[in-house]
């Protein structure tokens, strides 16, 4: 059995601000090839388990339990902060967190082409980012952190600004990157 990607056990977290926990006893394992979804109400403490799945609360407050995980790639929920801004065409975007992390640029290249393609993003390639939809900008930011090739995907109501199908594209190539080794976990409020 492969070692898992995300391991908590027993995991609560509180923020520095707060004397309630936001996360109390979480205890989850993910392992490649698998993906979770963890659904709740606003205030559940959904897009705290993602952000310290991702590695994102090590400053914001206090840990107790055990959580393993590798690195990862977050999607949050809100489109207009996915995107970095550095990027004025969709494949500058897609494309730059290669650039940054030393990737090498001609294998990145051909897997944003397929990504885009899958995506259903093709045709907006070479177009200005600030014209992309709200559920055009989330499939985008996916994109780029796919080409990163984190194995651990953790997306936070990944489906919100997306029709069905493009929730339906969603779907098809996060089964697609469970079914090549990655897992992901995906928290939000909504059931479909």
């Amino acid at each position: 059995m492969a070692d898992p990607l995300l391991d908590a056990a027993g995991l609560t977290f509180r923020y520095s601000a707060s004397s309630a926990a936001a996360l109390d006893g979480v205890t989850l394992r993910l392992a490649p090839g698998e993906s979770m979804a963890v659904l709740g109400p606003l205030g559940s403490g959904t897009s705290t388990l993602c952000r310290a799945a991702a590695g994102m609360l090590v400053d914001h407050g206090q840990f107790s339990g055990e959580l393993r995980a590798s690195p990862a790639g977050l999607l949050g929920d809100d489109p207009e902060a996915q995107l970095t801004g550095m990027g004025s065409t969709v494949w500058d975007e897609v494309l730059l967190p290669a650039r940054l992390t030393g990737l090498n640029l001609e294998a990145a290249a051909h897997q944003a082409l397929a990504l885009l393609d899958q995506l259903g993003l093709t045709e907006l390639t070479h177009g200005p980012v600030f014209e992309l939809s709200g559920g055009q900008r989330q499939l985008t930011a996916l994109a780029s952190l796919l080409v990163m090739g984190r194995k651990l995907l953790v997306l936070d109501q990944p489906g919100l600004s997306l029709d069905a199908t493009a929730r339906s594209t969603l779907r098809r190539v996060l089964a697609q990157h469970c079914a090549e080794g990655g897992a992901v976990l995906v928290a939000g409020h909504q059931h479909d």
